[in-house]
């Protein structure tokens, strides 16, 4: 995977290589046309002003192109599984992160709020688009609110992965700094008032009736308890670490933005209710189900783009409020995409040891 943070201080070193040797060109280039200035006669301020604009054009194009060369999108394919015989049941895939974070999640909102679960339990997740003859995808119904509700799902749980990512970077590295913010649900309300589970679970424990019998509830006089569960339902606090000049914006339904002073980072969620391929042999040795066809696996996406600004190439950064970009990418990639999963599991060897015991257990049935 392609590191842009690293890509650019490398970008960065040459730009400021290639600048340094074109004003160095220049002035050679300047002392040679002095002579042939002088045999034609044209005033010399002319000339340094005319060569003054055109190293600044150069120079800037330059940048820009640099700039724009920089930018990336990484997208990440990823899957989830339900149960619609079971009032659409999220089956979780055992160390696949991002299906287990979906069905705690939304198992703990079902305790505290069961319009979110009747949204669910009655949903249709299943596309509602088809391919005409000339190859055109077009709609053929309204969204279900279930679907409205899944993209919720997967922004809370990237947003609560992300969030805990940055912020235990920022602590390993023992970074405690006045260059260093802390985003809360109260500098975040566009995001927060249209998630559901984000404005849910960040909600104070004072104000829940799932925790007036709770004891870190009555312990917690202060506000310093960050997470706790009680009967299923959960606490989480919502806090997000960032370098100071961040901001945090919703770009759409399906996207946020964070942007800083170097780059803006945006991370979209797409789900078009498209079914997924799934292996029956994974799905009844590694998940335990029997029956795939009694279940439907969907497919959805995770888009993160990299938007660097020009600026970002002249300015003297300290790096490490910035490094984390490319470890999250990585940690990003191991929790929701779902080929990397396959091989983090080696699920290619373990497929073929599967094959071999089914053969022997076959062949001694046979002697």
């Amino acid at each position: 995977m392609k590191k842009y943070i690293t890509h650019l201080k490398n970008e960065k070193k040459e730009t400021f290589n290639i600048v340094f040797f074109s004003i160095l060109l220049s002035i050679i280039i300047n002392i040679i046309s002095s002579a042939f200035l002088d045999a034609v006669k044209i005033k010399p301020i002319i000339s340094v002003v005319v060569g003054m604009v055109i190293t600044i054009i150069l120079i800037l194009g330059l940048v820009l192109y640099r700039t724009i060369n920089l930018n990336g999108t990484v997208r990440f394919e990823s899957a989830f599984i339900i149960d619609p015989n079971n009032k659409n049941e999220i089956i979780s895939i055992p160390d696949y992160k991002i299906s287990e974070r979906m069905n705690d999640y939304l198992a703990s909102a079902f305790i505290e709020n069961k319009a979110v679960e009747r949204i669910w339990n009655e949903g249709n997740f299943q596309s509602s688009f088809f391919t005409d003859a000339n190859g055109k995808m077009t709609k053929t119904k309204k969204p279900d609110d279930s679907i409205a509700l899944l993209i919720e799902l997967i922004e809370y749980v990237i947003l609560e992965n992300f969030s805990t990512f940055v912020s235990d970077y920022f602590n390993r590295l023992h970074i405690k700094s006045k260059m260093v913010i802390e985003f809360s649900k109260e500098t975040i309300p566009d995001i927060l008032l249209s998630n559901r589970f984000l404005k849910l679970f960040s909600e104070e424990m004072k104000n829940r009736n799932a925790f007036v019998e709770d004891k870190y509830y009555k312990e917690d006089r202060e506000g310093d308890v960050v997470y706790a569960v009680f009967n299923g339902a959960t606490f989480r606090k919502f806090y997000l670490s960032m370098p100071k000049g961040t901001t945090i914006y919703r770009n759409n339904s399906n996207s946020i933005s964070i942007d800083t002073k170097l780059f803006v980072l945006e991370i979209g969620y797409h789900f078009d209710g498209f079914s997924t391929v799934i292996e029956n042999e994974f799905f009844k040795y590694y998940v335990g189900k029997d029956k795939i066809f009694n279940y439907d696996p969907y497919e959805f996406s995770i888009t993160v783009k990299v938007k660097y600004k020009w600026s970002s190439v002249f300015k003297v950064t300290d790096w490490k409020y910035y490094n984390w970009l490319d470890e999250y990418l990585n940690e990003l990639q191991h929790f929701c995409d779902k080929e990397t999963f396959f091989e983090d599991i080696e699920w290619k060897s373990n497929k073929t040891m599967i094959q071999i015991f089914k053969n022997i257990r076959k062949n001694s049935k046979d002697l």
